[in-house]
């Protein structure tokens, strides 16, 4: 996949203005561009039309305008997920800035990446690269462990994710769009919300939606060494609460409440704070 942004490049002055267009860049792909690696070349000059100067949200100068081309190769994965979700488009920008969004214990972080990369080394793919005897899931003992069935189709997890629905509706129910009919469960739990609604925290929807994925695969590592009878309900519980005590110290430390405000306890039915004390409702 080739980038193409349009910048204009004459002087020392305009290099703060080149740093901003890369910045909204990153925002709109999701993407983060490397400064210190050579990415990034001019391959020419060309004109740009005042529609395409208003979809790519740029200012437009008639003094020196450069081509350059941004070398960005998609992720095999992408495809992956289009067809597993059996859709044409997947809006990733929002699941890659689910993935990296600040906030996140670096053990959500680095297991998000890996699920969207697909690269969660099931016993699927274990078996195949020679590393493991079977295939078959650990926990059910019955049906091949693909990622999909890891996190959404092993019949051990029903009662969680029916736990877990109701949750997300719960913290979804002031939204006059019903997200879990129009994204769906299945997306949504593996990739996150894809867009934004009023009335929603995306953000503290996205981060519960990362706790509840750490929490089963966690539960699937464990399984593999020999621990039996996990309440996984439970044990999501305490590491959200967990997670989200933490974070509720450092802001007050660090006097971050408003951002700790915005994040956690806007349009959220799943706890409150009162006199400085974190109250939940799960």
């Amino acid at each position: 996949m080739l980038m193409i942004l349009l910048l204009h490049w004459v002087n020392k002055e305009s290099i703060n203005e080149t740093l901003d267009i890369f910045e909204m860049y990153g925002k709109a792909s999701g993407s983060k561009t490397n400064m210190s690696k050579s990415e990034i070349m001019c391959i020419g000059k060309a004109e740009i039309n005042v529609l395409e100067i208003q979809q790519i949200g740029l200012k437009y100068s008639k003094d020196c305008i450069q081509v350059l081309d941004k070398c960005y190769v998609e992720p095999d994965a992408h495809q992956y997920w289009l067809e597993s979700f059996n859709v044409q488009y997947v809006p990733f920008k929002f699941s890659w800035t689910s993935v990296h969004c600040y906030w996140k214990s670096p053990d959500c972080l680095q297991l998000d990446f890996k699920i969207v990369h697909n690269r969660i080394f099931t016993n699927l793919k274990l078996k195949r690269i020679g590393l493991s005897n079977s295939d078959i899931c650990d926990s059910c003992n019955s049906v091949v462990e693909d990622l999909f069935h890891i996190f959404l189709n092993c019949h051990d997890l029903d009662v969680f994710h029916n736990y877990v629905f109701e949750f997300l509706r719960e913290l979804l129910e002031k939204c006059k769009i019903d997200i879990l009919v129009n994204q769906g469960y299945r997306q949504m739990f593996l990739s996150g919300i894809t867009s934004n609604y009023i009335d929603v925290n995306t953000y503290f929807v996205n981060f519960v939606l990362s706790v509840e994925r750490l929490c089963i695969f966690k539960r699937r590592q464990m399984i593999k060494n020999d621990v039996k009878n996990i309440d996984l309900i439970r044990f999501f519980k305490y590491t959200l609460k967990h997670y989200i005590s933490y974070y509720h110290v450092y802001c007050k430390i660090t006097k971050k409440m408003n951002i700790f405000e915005r994040n956690f306890l806007k349009n959220n039915s799943k706890m409150i704070e009162m006199d400085g004390v974190l109250i939940f409702n799960f």
